[in-house]
């Protein structure tokens, strides 16, 4: 279940800018997939199904519903919230169906499913027989990082984070998990030691991380969306970027609420996030936040591409209809856009 759609529903509906499009979409299979970029789609709110769409960065067209076509129409089922691939596998997570379904990372036909998860939303390999699933439990709080034997396709063991454990890095044999709370609040980065599946650490940060990332320093910065009080806005905190030089926080910048999102350039020196659904950036080496949006319009979901250097962009529109994904560069010049499934929420670069 996507936190970010209830919340972002329940402001109404939003009039959006739009680019014109080149619709270079594809309905029929490719005879195999390989570097490029993967979009997954959450497909409708509660009941519908989700989907993967690949972007073929070669000549510019778009391939929708890439795993069921692969799969005689299988579907993937509800939220589809993220992937990944590794070692000839593609890892797909989704959340309301409590699985992860692997497939061949070139044809896309199905290879097996990881079941037994509990609200699942990121997997991360850590070697090349174990990954580590983030996931909020059966209540949509209780968050844990759960151990994954990728030989087997088995759950091994379970590790008890902070609430609402998201957005997973990986540095030497240190896991950072933002604990974004899940339906609740929390405000801690839980330090997992890889080589003993325990937490080592909790670095309290800004009220429900959602993102870390990890800059050319070797520093990690990691981004609070800030607590939302419905019943009583008194309550409500900021969002916040911090910075983590050897588990230390040295640090903290305020910014709006709902602060989102947080990546980084391929060269490791500029991050980009959104704030209210608008994107900005930020210098790593600046202590000030210009608060100047870089792109002054609403987006669902943001990522980098390392191989393109562009910054890709969702737009999930009303949440019910086909989203659409824009490309700009750098500076923020629209490159191009295209159309993928419904409400795309997260990218895979390959």
């Amino acid at each position: 279940m996507s936190i970010r759609l209830l919340c972002y529903l329940s402001f109404g509906f939003l009039i959006l800018l739009s680019f014109g499009c080149e619709d270079d979409e594809m309905s029929m299979q490719t005879t195999g997939f390989g570097d490029g970029i993967y979009i997954t789609n959450e497909g409708p709110f509660s009941n519908g199904v989700g989907s993967i769409s690949y972007f073929d960065r070669i000549d510019n067209t778009v391939i929708n519903n890439v795993f069921s076509d692969a799969n005689a129409g299988m579907e993937l089922g509800n939220i589809v919230q993220s992937m990944c691939i590794d070692n000839d596998k593609a890892y797909i997570v989704v959340n309301n169906s409590n699985k992860i379904e692997v497939a061949n990372s070139t044809t896309f036909v199905s290879e097996g499913v990881i079941e037994g998860l509990n609200l699942p939303r990121y997997i991360l390999p850590i070697t090349a027989s174990k990954a580590y699933v983030s996931q909020w439990g059966t209540n949509g709080v209780e968050g844990s990082v759960a151990i994954v034997d990728l030989s087997t396709n088995t759950i091994t063991a379970t590790i008890p984070t902070g609430k609402g454990a998201e957005r997973m890095l990986l540095q030497n044999d240190k896991v950072y998990v933002a604990c974004n709370g899940g339906f609740d609040r929390d405000s801690v980065i839980s330090v997992i030691d890889t080589q003993s599946d325990a937490v080592i650490n909790s670095i309290v940060v800004g009220d429900n991380p959602t993102s870390v990332v990890i800059d050319n320093q070797n520093r990690i910065f990691a981004l609070a969306r800030g607590y939302s009080d419905f019943n009583d806005p008194a309550n409500n905190t900021v969002g916040q970027l911090t910075r983590i030089v050897d588990d230390v926080v040295v640090n903290t910048i305020d910014l709006s609420n709902g602060a989102d999102d947080l990546i980084i350039n391929a060269s490791g020196d500029q991050l980009y996030f959104t704030m209210d659904g608008v994107l900005h950036t930020h210098s790593i080496f600046e202590d000030v936040f210009d608060s100047t949006p870089l792109i002054n319009r609403y987006f669902y979901e943001i990522g980098f591409d390392p191989v393109s250097q562009n910054i890709v962009t969702a737009d999930a529109g009303d949440f019910t209809s086909n989203g659409q994904i824009f490309r700009y560069d750098e500076n923020g010049v629209v490159i191009d856009s295209f159309g993928v499934g419904v409400i795309p929420g997260s990218f895979y670069f390959e």
